[in-house]
């Protein structure tokens, strides 16, 4: 196994001979078979070795028992280590990520300070073939492009993954031939995580009934992806030059250039584009890619929400994706606009209920006009600032204001309704936006959410006689590409 190693290092230039390589090592059978290897590699390329551990605290004494286990190792292999003891679950709490994103981020930065601290030139992980066959599984399953097929990569800037060219069993086999012990996370035989999940039942089951070599099947189809990848990076990076400009507000794509290249390529700039503007990433998904090219064929002033608050925003022959402008910042935050009360909307009143026909513009933006209804429509024109309501239901006063503890709306025409808060929640409106959405409503029932959802219950009907029309600025809300 030590040749299979040394050639796929050499296939893929990860060590030179100056280089410092700082391996992450946990205790597991992975991390000490690829310490033993680096260690053994060593002596023959001559560069410089260290190790760094990460202690995440989330095991009490069986994770104590893997630091001493680790710490004992390298000092009998007179290797430099560096440990780190984080309180991964309290990091999770503290910037509200799950203890997987949590534990992800502490070795990252764990990492870091190994290279401060050894000069370090790569960081050495311990990945093999197995943990590539499930990220490419998990990658599908949860909805990919060729990137994630490719799977994990043998070389990524500095971080360089030795095993991958062997199976979990062969590590195993090289200790059990070396007489070397290795610690077990008993986690891993549980099924609380997807991966693991993957791992215990998903690759057995393949293995088993549809074709042993499974996992090398994988690998190989993993590799032809990345050269694919690396070749569509290339074309993309062209039709960046092409067709992008960057800004402090923003990116701007060209569409005359952008429509001008092959369609197989616009979903990969659209993404990086996204990638770009938000700082990373994870959680821009195939519909929020699918969503801005759908931008290309609609009217100027058209919009959609991307994660991270970043909006795309089609203008004349544009598309700009940039930070989306707060709900304060479009309703003037004070100055002729709504104001702002312990970070919240303040109320402001629209109208009162049974008035006879007027229309009137408020100092907050907002057009309304009431008017007597002689004919209703076969269709309405969907109108994503201006909507229509039966005026004679309204019983309260109509307000402008911030969310509201048990805040509802009506969501269908049988009369279902639907607290506000699961409404924001399920449209995946980020937590600290949710505040700051405009709403009309009328007592703890809301007419509308600016931007995005109309109440069913207000809905003109051919029994309707006079309606309410309320006419606010464009300023956006979209979700999945649908208007309300």
């Amino acid at each position: 196994m030590y040749e299979k190693i040394k050639t796929y290092i050499r296939r893929y230039s990860m060590i030179e001979k100056e280089d410092v390589v700082i391996a992450g090592v946990s205790g597991g059978a992975d991390s000490v078979c690829l310490l033993l290897l680096l260690e053994k590699l060593k002596k023959e390329w001559d560069f410089g070795l260290a190790v760094v551990h990460v202690n995440h605290c989330l095991r009490g004494k069986d994770a104590d028992a893997d630091e001493t286990f680790v710490r004992n190792l390298c000092e009998k292999m007179d290797i430099p280590i560096l440990c780190v003891r984080e309180d991964v679950k309290a990091y999770a709490e503290q910037y509200k990520l799950s203890e997987e994103e949590a534990g992800r981020e502490v070795r990252r930065a764990a990492y870091r300070q190994a290279m401060d601290a050894y000069n370090g030139t790569k960081i050495a992980l311990a990945h093999h073939m197995d943990d590539n066959a499930e990220t490419m599984l998990l990658n599908l399953a949860r909805g990919t492009g060729m990137k994630g097929m490719a799977g994990i990569r043998p070389v990524n800037s500095n971080y360089i993954r030795p095993l991958l060219a062997v199976r979990r069993s062969e590590i195993e086999e090289y200790l059990r031939k070396q007489h070397t012990g290795y610690q077990t996370d008993s986690t891993n035989l549980e099924d609380a995580y997807t991966r693991n999940r993957i791992r215990n039942h998903v690759i057995p089951y393949l293995e088993s009934h549809v074709n042993r070599k499974t996992v090398e099947h994988m690998q190989e189809y993993a590799e032809q992806m990345e050269q694919a990848a690396d070749y569509l990076d290339r074309q993309t990076d062209k039709l960046w030059n092409a067709c992008v400009k960057d800004s402090d507000i923003g990116y701007q794509i060209a569409l005359k250039p952008f429509r001008e290249e092959d369609k197989a390529l616009h979903p990969y700039l659209i993404r990086r584009v996204i990638a770009a503007a938000a700082g990373r990433e994870k959680d821009i998904e195939s519909v929020h890619v699918r969503n801005v090219a759908e931008l290309c064929d609609r009217q100027s002033g058209r919009r959609v929400m991307l994660p991270y608050g970043l909006e795309a925003v089609r203008e004349y022959d544009t598309i700009w994706i940039r930070k989306k402008k707060s709900e304060m910042e479009r309703w003037g935050n004070g100055k002729n606009g709504v104001k702002e009360c312990e970070g919240k909307l303040s109320e402001v009143l629209l109208c009162r209920p049974g008035k006879e026909a007027f229309d009137r513009q408020t100092e907050e933006g907002v057009h309304l006009r009431v008017f007597t209804c002689e004919k209703i429509p076969d269709a309405f024109e969907e109108r994503l600032y201006t909507k229509w309501f039966d005026y004679d239901i309204i019983q309260s006063n109509v307000v402008l204001r911030g969310r509201r503890s048990g805040d509802y709306l009506q969501i269908d025409a049988q009369g279902h309704t639907q607290k506000l808060k699961n409404y924001l929640i399920n449209a995946k409106i980020p937590k600290g936006q949710r505040d700051q959405i405009p709403l009309i409503a009328v007592g703890q029932e809301i007419l509308w959410i600016i931007g995005y959802r109309q109440n069913q219950k207000y809905q003109v009907t051919e029994h309707t006689k006079r309606i309410l029309e309320i006419q606010v600025e464009d300023y956006g809300g979209k979700e999945d590409g649908r208007a309300y």
